[in-house]
């Protein structure tokens, strides 16, 4: 009988315990679409690190990342080496020192982007049939593994893990696993907030 009782006692507590976990998901979720809602634009600094296993060494490049609705972003490489390009909702270009070229939009690359970092930045992303998610939360975090279902995508990444800010609701890191060895790191700071107001930031 004492068995039965603890028995019956931990699976009150389980539920008790996922219930709580899905009340405080779904209240981040309602928090995030709120915040991207009001969010009409985001600068931030980024570090971005590189790891693949035919390399010996990381490779590593930082510089500043524009976001400004409905939908303009600019990856703006610092160093290494100075690099830059643009995607606008039908076009894209970039810049490596030989002059501004355009990029096909239906290259990965623009398509990597515009999948996780724009859809993410507009809060998009979560709502999309291209992925399964999973949400755990931690005391000053919310991470989030995606999945991707359709086959271009499962060719490009195997999961996309995405590390929110639990307070500020800012993307802090956003991580392409292309296999459990190779992989590509992207770590946001110094946010600004809704301070860019056309798209002169965006052209060079």
């Amino acid at each position: 009988m004492k068995i039965k009782i603890m028995t019956l006692g931990l699976c009150l507590f389980a539920s008790q315990f996922l219930a709580a976990q899905d009340a405080a998901v779904e209240d981040f979720l309602k928090r995030l679409e709120a915040f991207n809602e009001k969010t009409t634009s985001i600068v931030s600094d980024f570090e971005q690190v590189q790891e693949f296993s035919f390399l010996e060494e990381k490779m590593n490049s930082s510089g500043k990342f524009y976001f400004m609705k409905p939908g303009i972003m600019k990856w703006d490489q610092i160093k290494p080496e100075p690099y830059f390009f643009v995607i606008k909702e039908n076009e894209a270009y970039k810049s490596d020192g030989n002059g501004i070229k355009k990029i096909p939009v239906n290259s990965p690359q623009i398509i990597g982007f515009k999948k996780f970092l724009m859809q993410t930045m507009d809060g998009s992303i979560l709502k999309s049939d291209d992925f399964t998610h999973e949400i755990t939360l931690t005391d000053l975090s919310a991470k989030i593994t995606l999945v991707p279902q359709q086959r271009a995508l499962k060719r490009m990444f195997s999961q996309v893990r995405l590390v929110f800010d639990k307070k500020t609701l800012l993307l802090t890191e956003l991580t392409f696993y292309e296999s459990a060895e190779d992989f590509r790191s992207v770590y946001f700071s110094q946010h600004e907030l809704n301070t860019l107001t056309d798209a002169a930031q965006f052209t060079r």
